[in-house]
């Protein structure tokens, strides 16, 4: 339907409201209806060459999704 590209926390929560918006727009109020293709999500931390510290949010996809 459509797609996202978040590149901050903030961003990514606001495309999951959007998501969860266009959900209910098209009929569906039951969000146990929408299944997520992900096999984990981790948040991991990283230290980069200046010093400075930042989080990354890793998905990896399901084998074969």
């Amino acid at each position: 339907m459509e797609r996202w590209m978040p590149g901050t926390l903030a961003e990514l929560r606001d495309a999951l409201d959007e998501m969860i918006g266009q959900v209910f727009e098209n009929g569906e109020g039951n969000l146990e209806a929408v299944y997520v293709d992900v096999r984990d999500l981790a948040l991991v931390k990283e230290t980069l060459t200046d010093g400075s510290v930042v989080f990354n949010v890793v998905v990896r996809e399901r084998a074969g999704g």
